[in-house]
């Protein structure tokens, strides 16, 4: 159902920015090495993980071109302390700015924007909530390199940096409580797409 209204929107979106431009529409599926920056969240989840995901991107005026994204992340774990397993699941929500400086056989960009994140997390542990999820707003910085393998399709090589931190609140009756998650992290990695 989520994925679904993702996906209606960033049609939606398409739709709107070819109707005020006309041209320069771009859709790919990305996929990425997510690199986490804090400590606590390496040490439960690991160094890395894959997050995968689909952008829309359309020229807005000359070389400025808007973005909205969607990206899913999900990596099992085991507790500190206690050592019970525990899920993480983290979908994001990007809309910003890219600004393009195309050369011969392709483009390079960087870009800035919004990432309102959605973490859920599943725990086994009697001492904290089983299941828990919080909103909250980051930000993205992205920095990419598109090859033109047609006048149609397309590769993008990106590292984006993200920054986004849930704040829980305590629980009564719970022997552990909830810390704020730090949810920092680089990306790495490569995407596919179609040029309208």
């Amino acid at each position: 159902m989520i994925l679904r209204n993702k996906i209606k929107f960033l049609i939606i979106n398409c739709l709107v920015i070819n109707s005020l431009q006309g041209y320069d529409i771009l859709i790919e599926a990305k996929t990425a090495a997510y690199l986490p920056t804090n400590d606590d969240f390496k040490n439960i989840y690991n160094n890395c993980g894959g997050i995968y995901g689909v952008e829309l991107t359309g020229r807005l005026k000359e070389q400025w071109y808007g973005f909205v994204s969607t990206d899913f992340f999900s990596k099992h774990g085991h507790s500190l302390g206690f050592n019970t397993p525990t899920k993480a699941k983290i979908n994001n929500i990007g809309l910003g700015l890219k600004y393009f400086m195309p050369f011969q056989s392709g483009d390079f960009y960087l870009g800035l924007g919004v990432l309102p994140t959605r973490l859920h997390t599943i725990d086994s542990s009697p001492f904290v909530p089983n299941i828990h999820t919080k909103w909250s707003c980051g930000g993205i910085a992205k920095a990419g390199l598109i090859l033109d393998l047609s006048t149609i399709f397309f590769l993008d090589f990106f590292f984006d940096y993200v920054f986004a931190k849930a704040n829980f609140k305590a629980v009564s009756g719970l022997l552990t409580q909830l810390h704020s998650a730090k949810l920092d992290s680089y990306w790495l990695g490569v995407g596919i797409g179609w040029r309208l």
